[in-house]
């Protein structure tokens, strides 16, 4: 993608809602894809909120989806106790259809575990067994009650605790106490998106963005990231 600043990129955008421009022309500019552009667009959740506000209201999303269950944590349940998408579906009262077209959507908001999900899917359906490797992976998931709650809800969603505490060790190594936010689960008003806000860590005034179960972290925005691994090296040089 190519780079440009912050002020171009929101003028851009203002064009777009203007009716000036269009996001076909904006992927042409910046030498992108449309999956890419969407995801800097979503960025102006945290970084612009009023202008994401604005863009939305013009160009609202149109695909329903249900925001007022965790779905996420309705990925891990499937994964960790075997349950079918039928099963699933009668326990909670949800479409198996719902459920196959979110469990494609966590590949968005959390790769890691959509990963994981999807590599069980595969060795269920081809009669296999889970790699030792996979054994593990499943095994340091963490399983919690599916939430159903209230639709335009806004939910908070914690900070996994094995992802805090590696955090909080890297930071020791340098002595520094990290700043944690929370992300949440949000859905913008009079528009059917749903919004996984990542959770905020700033540590020597950078800010990172993390996911729950994932093993890599992001510097300022999701257009750049590093591994998990790497954080303490790269805490060092800033």
């Amino acid at each position: 993608m190519k780079q440009i600043t912050d002020k171009e990129f929101y003028e851009s955008i203002e064009k777009i809602i203007r009716g000036e421009s269009s996001r076909a022309k904006l992927i042409k500019e910046l030498e992108t894809d449309s999956r890419t552009l969407n995801n800097k667009i979503q960025e102006l959740v945290i970084y612009n909120p009023e202008l994401y506000s604005r863009f939305i209201k013009k160009f609202p999303y149109r695909t329903k989806t249900r925001d007022d269950i965790d779905f996420e944590a309705l990925a891990i349940e499937i994964t960790k106790n075997g349950t079918t998408t039928f099963q699933a579906s009668k326990k909670y009262n949800i479409g198996e259809r719902t459920i196959r077209r979110r469990m494609k959507e966590l590949a968005k908001e959390n790769p890691y575990l959509a990963e994981i999900y999807n590599e069980v899917k595969e060795n269920n359906k081809h009669s296999r067994s889970n790699s030792l490797e996979l054994q593990d992976k499943i095994s340091k998931l963490i399983l919690r009650p599916v939430q159903i709650s209230e639709i335009n809800e806004t939910r908070e969603k914690q900070l996994e605790e094995s992802l805090r505490m590696k955090i909080e060790f890297i930071c020791d190594f340098i002595n520094n106490k990290p700043t944690i936010i929370n992300g949440s689960i949000r859905k913008t008003d009079k528009t059917n998106l749903t919004y996984i806000e990542p959770h905020r860590i700033i540590i020597n005034n950078t800010t990172f963005l993390a996911f729950n179960y994932s093993n890599e972290i992001y510097i300022k925005n999701l257009s750049q990231k590093i591994k998990l691994s790497e954080l303490e090296d790269y805490l060092k040089t800033i």
